[in-house]
């Protein structure tokens, strides 16, 4: 199972490797059901969490992120259409992250039992086919 790198909390370090005593950081989220139920692996619950925060929070400049665990949270409790769908939505919004959203997106759509459309999703991560490829 893939733990998603969204929700991995990583503090800033200076060159000492000392944390520098301005950095706070608080993972989006934190505090909420949502997130608890996410790190305690409760994804249906995780998932109905983050999709209520998106919909009380449309215009938040987090709603992406929000969405973006709901559908991987989907993924993990069984939804693997609700999953695809949302991550499929989402390509492009995280430019960084979107070879990552892809390979839940492949994930999903394989669960469906949609090898081609999940196959589709892995040859478009980083630019060069890893699947097999048609002569």
């Amino acid at each position: 199972m893939l733990v998603p790198l969204i929700a991995v909390v990583c503090l800033p370090l200076s060159v000492s490797g000392k944390q520098p005593r301005s950095a706070s950081f608080e993972p989006y989220f934190a505090g909420t059901d949502a997130f608890r139920d996410f790190r305690a692996k409760r994804w249906a619950a995780a998932s109905r969490g983050f999709a209520q925060w998106a919909k009380a929070n449309p215009r938040s400049p987090h709603k992406n992120r929000a969405l973006l665990l709901q559908y991987t949270a989907a993924l993990y409790a069984g939804e693997s259409t609700k999953a695809a769908v949302g991550l499929e939505t989402l390509l492009g919004a995280f430019p960084l992250l979107d070879d990552y959203v892809r390979l839940l997106a492949a994930d999903a759509r394989h669960r469906e039992g949609l090898s081609g459309r999940a196959l589709r999703h892995l040859d478009a991560i980083g630019g060069d086919p890893f699947a097999q490829r048609q002569k």
